[in-house]
């Protein structure tokens, strides 16, 4: 076989992503694939492609001096899998194993009993979440949230509106607006280290606020356009930003 093809490691992890993709299939016409996990589909339908790829190399299964690698055996071969034959050795009890593999008659007759199992076999489903509460106030657009890393009893959201607002986790009541941004926020990063919050904007900034005395300790300056996203480095007093100039910037 192609030594570019994927290794087939795990059959039972390729059943679970076959089922859950053809059910999602069923709803494709609601949205498309992003293309990363589009790109993610396609390399994980190659390896369900080598299932037929037993009964066409039957066909051509011949010649002098060729080793076959088998990378894996559906489960009636499991024992066998990762075993390495080599036709220079002519071993009988080899060569009758794998004239067996490469059958025709068995390889298809093994093809079609999987793929009966993955049509009656459905994904994992979680219970769905049930919807708590709807809140208002900003007007327009959220476009991000962020939840208090440390005690969790607060989270915060940006908008399109231009302002963040904090929120009481529990009762989701509002408890404090924070105006600064004159263009829409669009993300937000909250620090477990420090009583800090970063904030991205379309307004090209990036704003530090001091959550203690909700006020703008700082601004960042050098984004040539909107800056998309912020994120702060876990155990260094540094922050990264991306924006739509194409740029990603690091600030300390």
């Amino acid at each position: 076989m192609d030594g570019n093809d994927h290794k087939v490691e795990n059959l039972g992890d390729v059943d679970k992503f076959y089922s859950r993709i053809r059910w999602n299939n069923q709803f494709s016409y609601m949205a498309t694939l992003p293309p990363h996990l589009q790109s993610e589909m396609e390399g994980q339908k190659s390896l369900l492609m080598r299932y037929d790829t037993y009964r066409k190399e039957s066909s051509s299964f011949s010649g002098e001096g060729k080793k076959v690698t088998l990378q894996h055996v559906p489960t009636d071969f499991s024992e066998a899998s990762q075993a390495v034959i080599s036709k220079k050795e002519h071993d009988t009890h080899a060569s009758a194993f794998v004239n067996k593999i490469f059958q025709p008659e068995v390889a298809e007759e093994l093809i079609v009993n999987r793929y009966e199992k993955l049509l009656s076999q459905r994904p994992e489903w979680h219970a769905p979440w049930k919807l708590s509460r709807v809140i208002n106030g900003h007007l327009g657009w959220v476009r991000c949230v962020a939840i208090d890393p440390v005690d969790n009893e607060w989270f915060i959201t940006g908008s399109n509106d231009t302002t963040m607002k904090v929120w009481d986790l529990a009762t989701g009541k509002l408890k404090t607006t924070l105006a600064g941004h004159v263009m829409t926020v669009r993300d937000v990063a909250v620090s477990d280290r420090h009583p800090y919050l970063f904030s991205v904007s379309e307004d090209k900034t990036v704003k530090c606020w001091d959550l203690e005395k909700n006020q703008i300790i700082r601004d960042y300056y050098g984004h040539l356009s909107g800056v998309r996203t912020v994120s702060i480095h876990p155990t260094l007093d540094l922050i990264a930003t991306a924006g739509r100039d194409s740029v990603i910037k690091l600030w300390d």
